[in-house]
């Protein structure tokens, strides 16, 4: 992530703005995170957050997950002694994201040196990750058809199998490494009391909401809200959240089938896994989804509670919001972590929407994902 002089400037005003030590740590790591792309930073976040406050319980989580490192490592390492004279010789890591990089770590940690990545995103073909050259599918069928190919991703695991198949690469070639069973969460995401207390006659924005447990979780914290707004643009995901409304019955909840966005319109996205989590916004595809201003959904009516989990698409929703924050002034709890810029232009545009605001963040899980910015207005400021 490139940084500009007027970066430079908002960094130290969105670090007054940050109401506590832990959010003040938590920002710090992630900026640097950012700023270099090095995962060594979250690992640091992490050792200093979990250990200082959450307790014994992820003390353990981390000692878990370094044994489970070290046999997925050791694991890795007898399938490259096993199957590299199979190859050309070269290795190449199939996502260039952050279990990508973690991979690019472990890799140079014994010894080996991939020769490029390789991603389906066709924004950062042609860059560089950490030195390493990011290819495309086609230049890996047409350079590196015979080469070591390790599968470092969140999800797609399947998908990505299938489509290497396809380009004729050889599935003994295949290396598929596994994080995910030891990712860890803690701690109750939008809903922990010591930032925010639920108020009479809350009115909840549910964006991202899935299938809906995060408006079940909200009706336990809050019993006295008003009103429930759950946008989710995924229709298999929103037939399950009709459902769930239904079966869970939870009342005064408004399921509307369309993303979070600044104005009403039609895009496209590339869907993420069999879930529809990860799922991002394109600007060409086949997948058309609808989304809409928070602004219109409202019509002028007031919101007090507005949480964002959309996967890169906050910027554009709060400007879609923007009347309504600049009029009501609600709690808001918006994902900190889908872009590296997120960190610096989400909360530089809450401040300037309502120089007011004030911030904390909490991170949730053992890995880079779930750090949230809350942000809020002291009620003698209202």
């Amino acid at each position: 992530m490139k940084v500009s002089e007027n970066d430079l400037k908002i960094i130290p005003h969105i670090m007054d703005k940050l109401e506590d030590a832990e959010s003040k740590r938590i920002y710090t790591y992630r900026l640097l995170y950012s700023l270099t792309g090095d995962i060594r930073y979250i690992y640091d976040m992490m050792g200093k957050t979990a250990r200082e406050y959450r307790g014994e319980i992820i003390e353990k989580s981390e000692e878990a997950q370094v044994m489970f490192r070290l046999y997925q490592v050791c694991d890795l390492y007898s399938f490259l002694l096993k199957n590299l004279p199979k190859s050309d010789g070269n290795l190449i890591i199939f996502g260039a994201g952050d279990m990508g990089k973690e991979m690019l770590y472990w890799l140079r940690r014994i010894g080996f040196e991939p020769k490029a990545f390789c991603d389906n995103a066709p924004e950062i073909t042609n860059a560089r990750v950490e030195e390493c050259p990011v290819i495309s599918v086609d230049m890996l069928e047409k350079q590196y058809p015979h080469s070591i190919i390790i599968i470092a991703t969140q999800k797609y695991h399947a998908e990505i199998r299938r489509q290497l198949s396809r380009r004729n690469i050889s599935h003994e070639l295949i290396y598929e490494y596994e994080r995910n069973c030891l990712l860890s969460y803690w701690g109750t995401p939008y809903f922990e009391d010591e930032i925010f207390k639920p108020e009479k006659d809350e009115v909840f924005i549910d964006a991202g909401a899935f299938c809906g447990e995060t408006a079940e979780e909200f009706a336990a914290w809050c019993p006295s809200y008003k009103r429930i707004y759950s946008l989710e643009p995924d229709m298999v995901n929103f037939k399950k959240l009709s459902g769930n409304i239904l079966k869970k019955e939870l009342r005064d909840v408004v399921p509307i089938n369309a993303g979070l966005w600044s104005e009403n319109k039609t895009l496209y996205v590339t869907r993420g896994g069999d879930d529809g989590t990860g799922s991002r916004v394109k600007d060409t595809g086949t997948d058309e989804v609808k989304v809409v201003s928070l602004d219109h959904i409202l019509a002028g009516e007031g919101a007090t509670y507005i949480k964002m989990d959309i996967e890169g698409s906050e910027k554009e929703a709060l400007k879609g919001a923007r009347n309504t924050i600049k009029k009501y002034r609600p709690k808001l709890a918006i994902c900190l972590y889908h872009k590296p810029e997120d960190i610096i232009t989400l909360p530089q545009y809450i401040l300037e929407l309502v120089p007011e605001y004030k911030f904390k963040i909490r991170h949730y899980t053992t890995f880079a994902y779930d750090t949230i910015l809350y942000a809020y207005v002291e009620k003698e400021e209202l």
